[in-house]
Order: C-alpha cells, then sequence, then structure tokens
C-alpha cells in the first residue's frame, strides 16, 4: 500500500476489514457490516485516483466483508465500476501472435496417456 493510500486511509489496525468492522480510523464507533461495506466502497473510489493498487486491496476487503457478512446486496455497482475504471487504464498486452496453418505434410506429435482396444 502507498503512503497515498494510508493517509486516505487514516490510522486503520492492520487490515482494513478490522478497522472498518473495529471503529478505528476514519469509522468512529462500532458499525455494522453493511455500513462497513459502503465506506470502504467510498474509499476505495477516493484512492484509486492516485493508488490502483491500494484502491484495489480496498475492494477486496470490501468484498470479503460483504461475503462473510451477507449486506443485503448481491452486487456492488459502485465498486464494479470503480474497478472497471481502474482496469480500463491498465496497459494491454501486446497482441498474441498465432503461428501460421500447417504445411501440408507437416508432422505432428499425438500422446497417448490411456488407450483401450
Amino acid at each position: 500500500m502507498t503512503s497515498a493510500t494510508a493517509e486516505a486511509m487514516g490510522q486503520l489496525p492492520t487490515s482494513a476489514i478490522d478497522g472498518a468492522t473495529a471503529g478505528a480510523g476514519p469509522f468512529e464507533g462500532p458499525i455494522g457490516a453493511a455500513e462497513a461495506v459502503q465506506r470502504l466502497v467510498a474509499l476505495c473510489a477516493a484512492v484509486s485516483v492516485r493508488d490502483a493498487s491500494g484502491a484495489c486491496e480496498l475492494a477486496r476487503a470490501a468484498a470479503e466483508v460483504a461475503w462473510l457478512n451477507h449486506v443485503g446486496r448481491f452486487a456492488l455497482p459502485e465498486l464494479e465500476a470503480t474497478l472497471v475504471s481502474i482496469g480500463s487504464g491498465l496497459p494491454r498486452p501486446a497482441a498474441i501472435r498465432r503461428r501460421p496453418p500447417a504445411e501440408a505434410g507437416s508432422r505432428s506429435l499425438h500422446g497417448l496417456s490411456e488407450g483401450y482396444p
């Protein structure tokens, strides 16, 4: 996690999940899982501008809290939109070069691991 992400998160405990559920740092007082997920999603969106890796870590934490403590929603469109915007900014891999089709008379190797009569 970069210093920008740590600064945005405040003084959280060792993991974002602990911070979201324990009420430390920007999470004042005890909160429920739904509120923890909402805050992690909002924090993920705010951090994504400066730190894609940290935002992905927060997205994972939000998904884990939502998975372990059903928060009444089966999808988090705000989180998905943030992750799509992060993904669209990543460099694309070079195109894969395909080999030309095999020429007539080319050779192939077939492996047989088990055969029946």
